[in-house]
């Protein structure tokens, strides 16, 4: 099994991609309006971290970046 590609792994990926999917149907749908909502959701059950540089990949490969940095509304 390569580096980085244990069920740990694939299960944390799975997680949150998943994860990620809710919060992007939250920001559509208009539940999510600001950097520090996206941010609480994202990190809700102590599972992901916004500072994770996992999760900061996954949050740039899904357009969701500006969700991340900086205060305030987007």
């Amino acid at each position: 099994m390569p580096d980085g590609d244990t069920p740990a792994d694939r299960t944390f990926r799975i997680r949150l991609a998943n994860r990620l999917t809710e919060l992007r149907l939250a920001i559509d749908l208009g539940e999510i309006r600001t950097r520090a909502a996206f941010k609480a959701a994202l990190e809700r059950d102590g599972t992901f971290t916004a500072d994770d540089p996992r999760v900061m990949q996954a949050c740039s490969d899904a357009g969701l970046t500006p969700w991340l940095s900086g205060p305030g509304v987007r």
